[in-house]
């Protein structure tokens, strides 16, 4: 019968041997990266709002009070924030090569540059700056507002 060969080409070959895979590969790595990347912020973010609630809860006066559990939470919030931030580069990392599995010529690696030449990089530095808010560990900062309305005052 009419038998219709499903042969690759020498050049989707050299182009899964340069980029580690097919354009299917690509697709499924970014995806997962992606989930992973929302996971972790939420996580994050989540863990943050409850060390926020148990040291307002802890406080006396101005001064909060920090135990094991807190900290422990803390060190939680930073741990997210960095898998966050290493989905995010792999997340891009695997929109590149889905671009290059796809014949499109760019920079080696993955870079500004690449990115660039993607057009992936304004997102790119968008998502990181969107991450880089969730707080830190054992960095406190009060925020103090005057009272502007003199309520205060007898």
């Amino acid at each position: 019968g009419n038998q219709v060969s499903m042969k690759r080409s020498k050049s989707e070959e050299e182009i899964e041997n340069f980029t580690g895979g097919t354009q299917n590969d690509w697709r499924k790595r970014k995806t997962l990266y992606f989930i992973c990347y929302c996971l972790s912020a939420i996580v994050g973010l989540i863990i943050a709002v409850i060390v926020n609630e148990a040291l307002w809860y802890s406080a006396v006066g101005f001064d909060t009070m920090d135990n094991g559990i807190t900290t422990g939470l803390k060190i939680m919030v930073f741990v997210a924030s960095f898998f966050s931030l290493v989905f995010v580069f792999l997340y891009y990392d695997s929109m590149i090569n889905l671009q290059r599995s796809q014949g499109v010529e760019l920079t080696a690696g993955m870079n500004l540059m690449a990115l660039y030449e993607s057009r992936h990089l304004w997102m790119f530095l968008w998502d990181v700056f969107v991450l880089i808010p969730q707080p830190f560990p054992f960095v406190h900062f009060t925020v103090c507002i005057p009272d502007l309305h003199h309520l205060d005052e007898p």
